[in-house]
């Protein structure tokens, strides 16, 4: 199984029937600052790959998430946008490619 930590974007209940059809465990936060980013370590743990939605996040958020996913040496993949579906192939793609190199 994969699991994947999506950062910034909305849709995430379209996203997660999509996910659970295929397998893939998603971790959402929606980047909003309002929300504690505290949570990001958590999530950026459990994670196989953290992807970050460029166009929905702020520079603080992308900021602490990308520093985490180095703290943690996870895959970190940027996808520009809102759509979350390219989000999610982006973030499969880099899944695959960090099971072939193992």
């Amino acid at each position: 199984m994969c699991t994947i930590a999506i950062i910034g974007g909305s849709e995430v209940n379209s996203l997660q029937k999509v996910a659970q059809k295929r397998g893939i465990e998603i971790l959402f936060h929606d980047g909003k600052m309002s929300q504690r980013t505290d949570k990001y370590e958590g999530m950026v743990r459990k994670a196989d790959v953290v992807t970050l939605i460029v166009d929905a996040l702020n520079h603080n958020s992308m900021k602490t998430a990308r520093d985490l996913a180095k703290k943690h040496n996870k895959p970190l993949v940027f996808s520009r946008g809102r759509g979350l579906s390219m989000a999610l192939y982006l973030s499969l793609t880099a899944f695959d490619n960090l099971k072939e190199a193992k």
